[in-house]
């Protein structure tokens, strides 16, 4: 896709969705909210994790609280590593899974290591963590698979590419953590706009977000042909996920109490790195009572990737969409959201109980999250 490409067609299907809502009006559009397509009945997801684990430490918490969910909501077939350091990627995966005791039963194969087209250099911290042929033969043995994409999507894209009939066959859905639905400050005289003032027949910039900025050309690759196949993804976006805030203390006081799991300490280790390497690079202030929201800005982390493995065992649980078309701009990464209730494709979050969620998932992490917790979430 080339630039002008991508103007021409997220600007075509503003017009079409505004041409619609005129005969086919939403009232109180703005805190209107779409429902993911729901999971077959009976049915457990069966899950294929793309990731990036080893640098930022939400790919190893999710993973973690994927490992600690009541096994009955889900069969995980394997798992991916993607961008940069795949092999050592791949070490880190295999050293939680081993811990876990996982290791037998769920195979990890290293992924593609260099992005198709990146306009910056691939991202480690000094401590990171045959794709498709593996894929393929889970795909084969497995009708239906959502794929948990918390990475680049170069894997996806290369697959995409060279195996349309078996991605379109097979995939069921992709919850994909990346972008965001409408806030874009960085154009001058635009500002924010928050997901609660959105309208039907206008489209929304977001400014390029980090899986989406390690692999540019494959985000738009895999975005603009599942949206072909009418193939639903469910894009975790920074609308929810910069609300969520665990501050160091309360994930430490988390992992220490249920230090009796081997998989725990690993995470453990694995977090107060993360947490070191924030505080080296940000600085961490003086611990007094003037600089205190600093400290919480500096000194934790945002759990982007536990949402995406939440909402791909129990879609709609814990965020709330609005439907439409994503584009991403071929060059310069940064994505268009076309709000479309008709017939899009695409559900962009826009919502979130942030300390009710942070409640499911620390529950998660310490071993005490039952299916009827989940079940009764939105209930409550």
């Amino acid at each position: 896709m080339t630039p002008a490409e991508f103007h021409a067609q997220w600007k075509a299907q503003q017009a079409r969705v505004a041409a619609l809502a005129k005969t086919n009006p939403i009232p109180n559009y703005s805190t209107h909210f779409d429902p993911p397509p729901p999971l077959v009945p009976g049915q457990r997801p069966a899950l294929i994790v793309d990731t990036d684990i080893g640098s930022d430490i939400d790919d190893a918490m999710a993973l973690v609280l994927l490992l600690h969910l009541p096994k009955e909501m889900y069969d995980l077939l394997g798992i991916v590593t993607v961008y940069g350091w795949v092999e050592v990627r791949k070490a880190v995966t295999e050293r939680l899974l081993e811990a876990a005791g996982r290791d037998k039963d769920v195979p990890v194969v290293a992924g593609i290591s260099t992005p198709m087209f990146s306009p910056e250099p691939v991202w480690h911290t000094g401590h990171e963590g045959e794709f498709v042929s593996t894929l393929k033969k889970c795909l084969a043995e497995h009708r239906k698979v959502t794929i948990v994409a918390i990475g680049a999507l170069t894997n996806l894209a290369v697959l995409y590419r060279d195996h349309p009939v078996l991605a379109k066959d097979t995939i069921e859905r992709l919850v994909a953590v990346g972008g965001g639905v409408c806030q874009f400050p960085q154009f001058p005289g635009e500002g924010e706009i928050s997901p609660d003032k959105m309208e039907l027949g206008k489209a929304y910039s977001h400014v390029m977000r980090h899986n989406v900025k390690c692999d540019v050309r494959a985000a738009s690759l895999v975005i603009s042909t599942a949206a072909s196949w009418q193939q639903p993804i469910l894009f975790v976006t920074s609308e929810v996920t910069y609300r969520l805030w665990i501050e160091g203390a309360r994930l430490s006081s988390i992992l220490e109490s249920s230090k009796e799991h081997e998989e725990d300490k690993v995470l453990g280790r694995l977090a107060r790195t993360w947490l070191d390497y924030r505080a080296s690079k940000m600085g961490e202030p003086p611990k007094d009572s003037k600089t205190q929201a600093l400290v919480r800005k500096t000194v934790g982390t945002f759990p982007h990737d536990p949402v995406a493995m939440m909402e791909s065992v129990a879609p709609g649980t814990v965020c709330k969409y609005k439907r439409g078309w994503f584009y991403v701009h071929p060059e310069e990464g940064y994505t268009m959201f076309v709000p479309d209730p008709f017939e899009g494709p695409h559900y962009g979050s826009v919502d979130i109980d942030p300390e009710r969620f942070l409640q499911l998932f620390l529950q998660g992490l310490a071993h005490q999250l039952r299916t009827e917790d989940i079940a009764s979430y939105n209930s409550t």
